[in-house]
């Protein structure tokens, strides 16, 4: 390839420092006010590929690209408040995260999660094994008392179907929070 990824991205007008290469694409993201765009530049012909604009959250970390796969992770915040016909409304919050995974060339999803918690740092491949490291944070007011969990999550899915193999926590996640899955296994 004769030009490096930074200069095609700048060539565009992108500016991002979450960005993976291969020899056939670039991806990468940008946060917007609301959330993040991906998007995919062909090597060869220096054209987008694909852009998608309904992911979930902002981008925090450099995303992968891996046997066609282009994967990353999100970080997303919101807040609920219902009247309970009682003194205080009942008020929570969590901060969690998403990770996709998308065809590298046509930008369909293959796969996703939505309890990988907060992707801080770029998920690493082992073999055909990806491990996303997270963090979930919950908390809120029920009752008029404070309540609140956090825990550090590490989900491990088989490549390139995406299966979820495992999770490993440490600290404390809600109760039903990984509901419909094998309870997570402790994280030391």
């Amino acid at each position: 390839m004769g030009v490096s990824p930074e200069e095609l991205l700048a060539r565009l007008g992108i500016r991002t420092e979450f960005y993976a290469a291969d020899d056939a694409v670039i991806f990468g993201a940008v946060n917007d006010k609301e959330r993040a765009i991906a998007f995919a530049v062909d090597r060869r012909s220096g054209n987008f590929r694909w852009r998608v604009e309904n992911i979930s959250g902002w981008v925090m970390a450099p995303p992968i690209v891996w046997g066609g796969l282009c994967i990353l992770g999100t970080s997303v915040a919101d807040m609920t408040r219902r009247e309970g016909g009682g003194k205080f409304a009942a008020v929570s919050w969590r901060r969690g995260g998403v990770l996709y995974a998308f065809e590298a060339l046509k930008g369909a999803v293959r796969f996703w999660d939505e309890r990988t918690g907060v992707v801080r740092e770029t998920p690493r491949v082992e073999g055909d094994i990806l491990i996303v490291e997270g963090e979930i944070r919950l908390g809120g007011f029920e009752n008029e008392a404070p309540w609140s969990a956090s825990a550090e999550v590490e989900s491990r899915f088989s490549l390139p179907e995406g299966r979820l193999r495992a999770r490993r926590i440490r600290g404390e996640a809600p109760p039903g929070y990984f509901e419909g899955e094998p309870p997570p296994g402790a994280w030391r």
